[in-house]
């Protein structure tokens, strides 16, 4: 497969997914070109993870330096899953987001934008990650056109799963609650604003990290048996996505 059909294969599931979630979420909640806009942010997330290991290469080799990868194979994998890969994935897309949002409001792109969105351009991030990702997946492999094709159904739709789930909780900490439809740490940091929007970004960060590196240990461990417990973890999460999907609604409409 030549450049230009990696290219195209790599980035054609970021579009179809993202006219699906067009066609679902309530309209002018986003617009196309601000959702683009992340979705660049999203690859370029992936060079800066590049820019990274170039400057800590001992980073690579953070789970191996750690653990023993035969003789502790559980402890290691965990270690490379979670922390090694999961956390520093998920933190560089934080980051871009987080300076994107600041951007947009410094130019005043972004004005008054409601809690879906927030969830939603976070999961745009997390599409334009894999696109690089895939990418670069399609050049090394020995069949691309069968490696794109896996990923377009399991790894693409678990990052923009992994960002739908962070930005939801980004959208919890920036948004006002009346006092029916707060939860307890609500209560806690009601007039503690920056605090409770660092509290619940971190937490955001927690939970796609977790996810993020369930989906890869599950991988690692079961190989090519691991395709059904993909599909149906990617089914469970898809679920609950659209909890938080109805509760931001809700908060949106208060």
């Amino acid at each position: 497969m030549d450049i230009f059909s990696i290219i195209l294969y790599s980035v054609l599931p970021s579009i179809l997914y993202t006219s699906l979630l067009y066609v679902i979420i309530p309209h002018h909640t986003f617009k196309i070109k601000t959702a683009l806009t992340y979705w660049v942010g999203g690859v370029i997330s992936v060079l800066l993870i590049i820019g990274f290991y170039k400057v800590f290469p001992e980073w690579i080799n953070l789970a191996s330096s750690t653990y023993n990868p035969y003789s502790d194979r559980l402890n290691y994998l965990h270690t490379m899953f979670f922390i090694q890969v999961g956390l520093l994935e998920e933190s560089f897309k934080l980051v871009m987001f987080l300076i994107l949002i600041l951007i947009g409001y410094k130019v005043k792109w972004l004005k008054n934008i409601s809690p879906v969105a927030v969830m939603f351009y976070m999961g745009m991030i997390g599409l334009g990650f894999s696109a690089m990702e895939n990418i670069s997946y399609g050049m090394e492999a020995y069949n691309a056109a069968n490696t794109l094709k896996i990923r377009s159904i399991t790894a693409v739709p678990a990052h923009l799963v992994f960002g739908l789930y962070m930005g939801y909780f980004i959208a919890k900490g920036v948004s006002i609650l009346k006092i029916t439809h707060r939860s307890l740490i609500d209560y806690l940091l009601l007039k503690r604003t920056c605090l409770r929007i660092i509290i619940y970004t971190l937490f955001g960060l927690f939970v796609s990290t977790i996810l993020h590196g369930i989906y890869n240990l599950h991988i690692a461990l079961n190989q090519m048996a691991s395709i059904s417990g993909t599909y149906t973890f990617l089914f469970i999460a898809t679920f609950g996505l659209y909890w938080c999907y109805k509760d931001l609604v809700k908060i949106n409409s208060n």
